[in-house]
């Protein structure tokens, strides 16, 4: 399929958007083509907004770390979170100011997406990604520490080494792995019941089947939701939420993606959950615009917007 849509980008047959985020993900290590010195405002302005309802921390380890060497992680957001959705930026800043970790991110490369991969186009996908890695090597971190994202977590994780030939150096984690690493060794505490509704996931198809991340969301929500309701099928025969693939970032497919997504509507629904959880910033996206098609008694979160709240109805 990536090779067929490969040939298509080379006829000029691929959407106008991607190929233009393609090229600019390249020129300035970010698909929306911000400028370091207005990302960097960006992250210091949404820090800045964040204390004002950061409960029982120190405001100061609200603070962005940028190009710190030699720290633990390097966190790399989805654009999402300095652009549309920085709600979700703020809830990564508290978690790493809860659990008190030795963070950074890149002035340079601020972006784990790699729309390149959709399309085909191999030559910007290694591009891109030996962005990232010679950041995270530059910067001399031992974890590269992904946002809850699909494919550009997934081609890191599980392609990058082949591809190049060579070891990358560092560990490429999930922050939602990060998460449930720290409540097993104890440095977070996750209130039981502290999530009052009924709570079901949704396993990304990138995060899930080719990766095989199951169990750690999902113990990660048992442990502080009341009610846990499985969707069915779920695990590696969970069905896709219609926004893969590029779906989600192509303007062209207007309400297609909806409807296509009728089956994981009913899905959710028959669950009887009011909050559907999940580890990728696409799903979310698309879960989202599902929500507001059908007008689904539902609220969609991250996991680790989940993971924040009860950490606060802790403290």
């Amino acid at each position: 399929m990536r090779g067929l849509r490969g040939m298509a980008m080379l006829r000029g047959n691929a959407p106008e958007r991607i190929v233009e985020g393609i090229k600019k993900a390249v020129e300035f290590g970010n698909n929306p083509g911000m400028e370091a010195d207005a990302f960097i405002d960006m992250v210091e302005w949404l820090a800045e907004e964040v204390e004002e309802d950061f409960e029982g921390g120190d405001e100061e380890s609200l603070a962005v770390p940028i190009d710190k060497m030699g720290a633990e992680i390097l966190y790399m957001p989805n654009p999402r979170e300095y652009t549309s959705n920085p709600q979700m930026f703020q809830s990564y800043l508290k978690f790493f100011a809860y659990t008190h970790t030795d963070w950074t991110m890149s002035s340079r490369v601020f972006d784990i997406t790699n729309w390149a991969y959709y399309m085909g186009d191999h030559e910007s996908t290694m591009a891109i990604m030996r962005n990232v890695i010679e950041e995270a090597r530059r910067l001399r971190v031992h974890t590269l520490l992904s946002t809850e994202c699909g494919h550009g977590f997934k081609i890191l994780r599980r392609d990058a080494e082949g591809w190049f030939g060579e070891p990358l150096g560092f560990e490429v984690l999930s922050v939602v792995e990060l998460a449930h690493r720290y409540m097993k060794e104890g440095r977070i505490r996750l209130v039981p019941e502290s999530v009052p509704e009924a709570v079901t996931y949704h396993d990304p198809c990138n995060v899930g089947r080719k990766l095989g991340i199951f169990q750690e969301p999902r113990e990660l929500l048992v442990s502080m939701v009341s009610d846990f309701v499985e969707m069915f099928p779920n695990r590696k025969y969970g069905t896709c939420c219609g926004g893969g693939g590029s779906v989600g970032q192509n303007p062209a497919m207007g309400t297609k993606k909806l409807e296509h997504a009728k089956l994981k509507r009913d899905q959710i629904l028959k669950t009887g959950a009011s909050i559907v959880a999940t580890s990728c910033q696409n799903c979310l996206s698309q879960l989202s615009d599902l929500q507001t098609r059908y007008d689904m008694p539902v609220k969609i979160r991250s996991v680790v917007e989940l993971v924040v709240q009860s950490m606060e109805a802790g403290r």
